[in-house]
């Protein structure tokens, strides 16, 4: 791997840190400004667009590969900034499963080299973890809302206890 390919992985591998855990904390955060979000957007795209030039460096299957890598990763960034810019369980449950099938295309890519029964384990694999991610996923949104909704409750609660005399 060259250099210039090191260093924008590592960019983006810094972009994807930092998107995700702006994710955790987006619910408790106000929703970054439509401004934000297009720059944010476009420092995406021209790192997508970079990699995927990296990418042109190689051939045959690795090319293939190192494609496919850059496609997943662009678009879980893209779907975590979405969560991000609009911060509800739904864009976040959204988000986790944009990650597990971006994955799943990488898996599918690397199984694409091997052969015969091999090939169909690692298929059925990386079927079985897209499947679980997606259904960790829905587990989550459902313990974020009821989450949310013990937490309102508690608050009212306190106002209640606060307005008696």
């Amino acid at each position: 791997m060259t250099t210039r390919v090191q260093r924008h992985l590592a960019h983006l591998a810094t972009f994807t840190v930092l998107a995700c855990g702006s994710v955790a904390w987006a619910a408790d955060a106000p929703a970054m400004s439509k401004q934000a979000f297009k720059a944010a957007q476009q420092k995406i795209e021209a790192v997508a667009r970079s990699e995927r030039k990296a990418c042109d460096t190689q051939k045959g299957r690795a090319a293939e590969l190192c494609t496919t890598e850059a496609k997943a990763r662009e678009k879980i960034a893209k779907a975590e900034l979405e969560a991000e810019y609009r911060p509800s369980p739904d864009s976040t449950q959204e988000a986790r499963n944009v990650k597990a099938e971006a994955e799943y295309d990488v898996a599918r890519e690397k199984c694409d080299d091997l052969k015969g029964a091999t090939r169909d384990r690692c298929v059925k694999t990386a079927k079985s973890a897209r499947e679980a991610a997606i259904r960790l996923a829905k587990v989550e949104k459902v313990e974020s809302m009821r989450a949310a909704e013990r937490e309102a409750a508690a608050e009212r609660k306190a106002a209640v206890a606060k307005a008696r005399p």
